[in-house]
């Protein structure tokens, strides 16, 4: 049975609404290790397409679309909100005894689509589907897909497409702009009433603080600096990272035209509507800090009016320790990529080189850390091209440096396999799941997904497709967002 805990903060925090018609769905992706973790193992393939297309509901659910403002592109827009989502509720997790929000994707018009259809076209759905997967399967905090179904209409966005629509699972849909919503009206009692149901849902342990409110503001930036490390270390771009798309509970959420790096580069961008590059990955650490600055400025307002000027410093220095902060989880998940459990500043200094030799050297991120993992450790990588020659030879500068160390081979092979994961969702593997899916074959995705999701499992001669880099006819250029 699920539940709606939105529903008692009252109708100022959402609208009432329900799934457009779809009678030709069809489901046709089904998480079954979390489904059965959430209790809904026993359903069927006809209830679970009418359930997750929004045409039944489970027992007790009462659909609702979230009210929230968001700065996009640095842009303040006061009223956004779920314009084609539905959040049916939570259910809790057996594994983890937490409740998990379950939310439609894709499932027609609200109060809040702004002259969009609230539809979901199969490709943003199904990389939606693959990438929160991956990601949770990296380590990653993210939300998770449990469901995809095909609506049975055709959608139109940069072209014609499946309509489709993705369950989402997330520990919450609470962003920095739901702060930024009450804010902008200055209605101060919803914005109390917003943080006590944040720290119910993600920060228990301070109910008891005698200074609730900054303490919140220092727990939610604290997991977004582990967050914000883990984008950098496995390559990942978000693409759009607005405060809209910014969780209060420090998950990757929202996967929209995200994408993993091909070649490294750190002003890389895929998104389409990105053109200045302002989500770039090197800018989404400052990016994360600009946003925890919006969240900080909400936050002001629950202090009394002759307080604020005296607060509003205290929130400052505390940016400039995030910045310190941030940096410093960065450092401390590139020295694991190459063997080291910790930092200074020798190893600092050759992760530096290893990343100007893959950008001088246009090499893959990903497979380059395979690479590096494999001569660390003295094991072989099915790969017939010969290594780089710069990149070699940094490789022996790291090895020298280990050998200095006298690291102990267990815990730089702890360190290297944590950190360098051999599968992830290539952006061209993406696109040829999606290609392949909108014209009925799901079996290339399904593949896709059964590596995604074992990132760290062993390599052999037959998964070379999956590790290798991209060809200049597959290359991907550009991610889209889907609405």
């Amino acid at each position: 049975m699920i539940k709606n805990t939105y529903l008692d903060l009252g109708n100022r925090f959402f609208s009432e609404e329900k799934a457009a018609s779809f009678p030709a769905a069809k489901l046709v992706l089904w998480n079954k290790e979390l489904a059965q973790d959430l209790g809904l193992e026993s359903l069927d393939e006809e209830k679970c397409t009418a359930i997750f297309t929004g045409q039944e509901l489970l027992e007790k659910a009462q659909p609702i679309a979230l009210a929230y403002a968001g700065h996009q592109f640095g842009n303040f827009v006061p009223r956004l909100g779920d314009g084609r989502a539905l959040l049916l509720g939570q259910l809790t997790s057996s594994s983890l005894n937490q409740d998990f929000d379950l939310q439609l994707k894709g499932s027609g018009r609200t109060i809040f689509s702004r002259g969009g259809d609230g539809r979901c076209g199969l490709g943003p759905a199904l990389r939606e589907y693959i990438l929160s997967e991956a990601m949770t399967a990296l380590g990653v905090p993210s939300s998770r897909a449990l469901a995809m179904c095909l609506t049975g209409e055709t959608i139109q966005r940069e072209t014609a497409e499946q309509g489709a629509v993705v369950t989402r699972v997330a520990s919450s849909h609470l962003r920095v702009g739901t702060f930024e919503y009450f804010a902008a009206q200055e209605d101060v009692s919803s914005l109390r009433k917003l943080l006590e149901y944040s720290i119910d849902r993600h920060y228990k342990h301070l109910k008891e603080e005698a200074e609730p409110v900054f303490q919140f503001f220092k727990a939610v930036a604290e997991r977004h600096a582990e967050l914000t490390a883990k984008f950098l270390s496995v390559g990942f771009i978000h693409g759009v990272l607005n405060t809209d798309n910014f969780s209060i509970s420090g998950e990757s959420i929202d996967y929209g035209p995200c994408a993993f790096m091909d070649e490294y580069h750190p002003n890389q961008v895929f998104s389409s509507i990105d053109r200045r590059g302002r989500y770039a990955y090197s800018n989404q650490m400052p990016i994360a800090l600009w946003n925890l600055s919006r969240l900080a400025s909400c936050l002001l307002l629950l202090y009394p009016e002759s307080a604020r000027t005296s607060q509003s410093e205290v929130f400052i220095r505390e940016l400039h320790r995030l910045e310190k902060l941030f940096q410093q989880k960065r450092d401390q998940a590139f020295c694991k990529k190459l063997g080291f459990d910790f930092v200074d500043e020798d190893n600092l200094e050759l992760v530096a080189k290893v990343l100007h030799v893959l950008e001088k050297q246009k090499l893959d991120f990903t497979l380059s850390f395979i690479r590096l993992k494999a001569f660390l450790l003295g094991e072989e990588v099915p790969l017939e091209e010969t290594m780089n020659s710069k990149f070699s030879c940094v490789l022996g500068d790291l090895r020298a440096r280990h050998d200095k160390l006298g690291s102990s081979y267990a815990s730089m092979k702890a360190c290297l396999e944590e950190a360098n994961p051999n599968y992830i969702p290539k952006n061209h593997l993406v696109e040829k799941a999606i290609r392949l899916a909108n014209s009925g074959d799901f079996s290339f995705a399904k593949s896709l997904l059964e590596k995604v999701v074992e990132p760290f499992q062993s390599l052999s001669k037959e998964d070379l497709d999956w590790i290798r880099g991209v060809t200049d006819e597959e290359r991907v250029t550009e991610t889209f967002c889907g609405t």
